[in-house]
């Protein structure tokens, strides 16, 4: 064996270190991707809220513009009618 059985039990031993060093990354990126992902599935469930939340203001918004047109509305027809009882055309 001498030399040649040497410098392969060498090789092999740096092989086999190798292949322990890959393993360990390996099990790291995936705990690492699994993390990522319950992040993701978390930012997920936060974005669905915030739309949910977004489209209920801006029924909101629709709402209260609606209230405050049909309220201006009320406002100009009790005005003219004041101004229509009170100009002597309405005394009739």
């Amino acid at each position: 064996m001498g030399l040649f059985g040497d410098d392969k039990s060498e090789e092999l031993a740096v092989l086999k270190q190798k292949i322990v060093d890959s393993e360990a990354k390996r099990k790291q990126l995936a705990q690492a991707l699994a993390t990522e992902r319950k992040r993701t599935e978390a930012l997920s469930i936060e974005l669905g809220k915030a739309v949910a939340d977004l489209g209920e203001a801006k029924r909101a918004v629709v709402k209260a513009r609606d209230r405050q047109k049909a309220s201006v509305e009320r406002a100009n027809r009790f005005k003219a009618r004041l101004v229509l009882e009170a100009s002597p055309a309405g005394e009739m």
